[in-house]
């Protein structure tokens, strides 16, 4: 039997307001046995938990569902008074107490609870109450209308457990790692807090020279060595590929940063042996203490950085104590922020584009714009080594003026042989925030001719959930005919109320949730995935297919696009045009080297 997800329960309740006076009436004139089977026919075919109780709490009515959640028989359940023996003890006074706030005059009230079933476990309920008043206007019973939601709610526990973890290791990642580190600031132990800020010497050779299941395996066991090297309440983080961080609260002594430090540099030298190949790794571990003065977590995680960057320039595999003079040493950010004021005008951006792809035919159905920058002196930056820093500096307006601007103009000439191509593009947070966005993006529009249904713009959980007036802008937009997708779904706290809040039309599954289908706990993770954007009204598509066996677990969960390594890499304009006139992806195509 179907059973109602929350966004049915407004017709639930429907019914059950309809139903007020029928069920009063069958309760009080229980011999008219036709009239009764009528009300139980209707309760059972609800699909949702129907229970009516009186003013004294007794069970007088309940449906067929109420059996079949709850595991006990029709008898079984005759033999209580009420129900409270489904609900957990720890819970069950504030179950009474909704109750009474109804009895006592209440219209509808709302609330969670578990219930216990009777083989032991446990079920998520969603409940709304409704009281059900006599002629007097005294309430003579209520009507408890509930959904079983523990699906729903074990998805979101999971995504939000993947949105603070590391799907490597399993350690905390940079976001968790942030929260602890600024409670632990606010401690009254925060002076004492110190950080520890770690770094694999040439790990890029191992993956280079031995492919990345290697360095997968290699980041595991130094995962584990450090969990062991530190002491019981430290927080051991995965920040990035190859850089990890330790946060100390309260060190028993000054010299407790340099005592761990010491035990993880000789846990690492230990070698590692993966199959055929033993590898000899060392780190480099950069000291911060937060000291008697105010410090923020980002503050004492940055001087934690240029610590470690010091520890690399005097010879790698030692650890370094944070000093004023490593911040000039070290900050290449600020040359980079220099280097990148004007990068537009001086014509060294440039766009790359992925297909998107129609999983069952091969079929380009879009494609996705990813800048690059050709440093003059560095080469080509991928956008994860200088877009943060025209965040900061607000260079990412101009930039995203003119990736916006390049995207469009290629969308008109492509769309010349393929009407209905579609052009994604992202925005960041900064960007949402410019007054100037909306009128920008209408004129991009309609410059170069485009149907605003073709152009997508790409936005980010993390960027939605720290902008309160997200809502009123993503109108905006969509007020123009575009298509707004959320991009790397998953690495955010992501719920299906969450998702209902903004106005989208896409759900991007982040890579990581296709590269855990080789476990049955991913591939249900996925499949969970793929049904809450549907459920929703939302297209699905997969990020990061990079192997065959992918493309038929991500159909069989229910998604049809997706786009990925294994269809081809981010391509230039050229190479580009040349995949769009096969329409389809082959095996064919010069694809550029991952930018770095």
């Amino acid at each position: 039997q179907a059973r109602l997800d929350e966004i049915d329960l407004a017709a639930v309740l429907a019914v059950a307001d309809r139903l007020e006076g029928a069920i009063v009436l069958g309760v009080e004139r229980q011999h008219l046995v036709d009239e009764k089977d009528f009300i139980s026919a209707i309760l059972d075919a609800v699909g949702a938990i129907v229970i009516v109780v009186d003013a004294d709490g007794r069970l007088v009515r309940y449906n067929r569902a109420t059996s079949e959640i709850s595991g006990y028989t029709a008898a079984e359940i005759d033999a209580h008074e009420s129900l409270d023996f489904l609900v957990p003890a720890e819970e069950r006074q504030d179950v009474l107490n909704a109750i009474g706030q109804l009895q006592a005059g209440g219209s509808v009230n709302r609330r969670d609870n578990e219930w216990v079933r009777k083989d032991g476990s446990r079920r998520h309920i969603a409940w709304a109450n409704t009281s059900v008043p006599g002629a007097d206007g005294v309430v003579r019973y209520t009507i408890a209308t509930g959904i079983d939601i523990t699906d729903r709610k074990n998805l979101e526990d999971e995504l939000a457990y993947k949105a603070l973890h590391d799907p490597l290791t399993g350690l905390p990642n940079r976001r968790l790692l942030m929260d602890r580190l600024e409670h632990a600031l606010q401690s009254r132990y925060g002076a004492e807090t110190s950080l520890l800020f770690l770094d694999i010497d040439d790990f890029k050779d191992v993956n280079d020279q031995f492919g990345h299941e290697v360095g997968d395996a290699a980041l595991k066991v130094i995962a584990e060595r450090l969990g062991r090297a530190v002491r019981p309440g430290d927080t051991v983080a995965r920040l990035s590929g190859d850089e990890f961080a330790v946060v100390l609260e309260d060190p028993a002594d000054a010299n407790a940063p340099d005592v761990v430090a010491i035990r993880i540099l000789d846990a690492i030298r230990v070698p590692i042996e993966f199959r055929e190949h033993r590898l000899a790794l060392t780190v480099s571990i950069g000291t911060a203490v937060a000291g008697s003065s105010s410090v923020s977590a980002t503050e004492l995680l940055r001087n934690a950085d240029f610590a470690m960057y010091a520890a690399k320039q005097a010879g790698r595999a030692q650890y370094r104590m944070y000093a004023p003079e490593d911040r000039v040493a070290a900050d290449d950010d600020v040359r980079l922020a220099a280097d990148l004021s004007g990068a537009v005008t001086r014509g060294e951006l440039r766009l790359e584009y992925q297909p998107i792809v129609d999983l069952r035919s091969g079929a380009i159905s879009g494609v996705e714009a990813l800048v690059r920058w050709q440093h003059p002196g560095r080469g080509l930056l991928a956008p994860w080594r200088f877009i943060s820093i025209a965040e900061r500096t607000g260079a990412i307006i101009e930039i995203g003026d003119w990736v916006l601007d390049t995207a469009c103009r290629a969308l008109r000439t492509w769309q010349l042989d393929a009407p209905a191509l579609t052009m994604a593009v992202n925005l960041s947070g900064r960007q949402l925030e410019s007054p100037e966005l909306t009128d920008h993006v209408r004129r991009a529009l309609e410059e170069n001719g485009i149907d605003p249904t073709t152009l997508t713009l790409e936005v980010t959980e993390t960027i939605l959930l720290a902008d309160p007036t997200a809502v009123a802008k993503l109108e905006g937009l969509k007020a123009l005919g575009i298509r707004l997708a959320i991009d790397d779904f998953g690495t955010g706290y992501s719920s299906i109320s969450y998702l209902r809040r903004f106005p989208v039309d896409i759900l991007k599954i982040d890579r990581e949730f296709v590269d855990g289908t080789d476990s049955p706990e991913g591939l249900r993770l996925l499949h969970g995935i793929v049904q809450l954007g549907r459920l929703i009204g939302l297209d699905v598509i997969a990020e990061g297919i990079e192997r065959p066996e992918q493309v038929g677990q991500v159909l069989e969960a229910g998604c049809d696009e997706g786009q990925g390594f294994l269809f081809a890499r981010p391509l230039d304009a050229l190479t580009m045009t040349r995949l769009l006139r096969d329409g389809v992806v082959g095996s064919g195509v010069d694809v550029l080297p991952r930018a770095g």
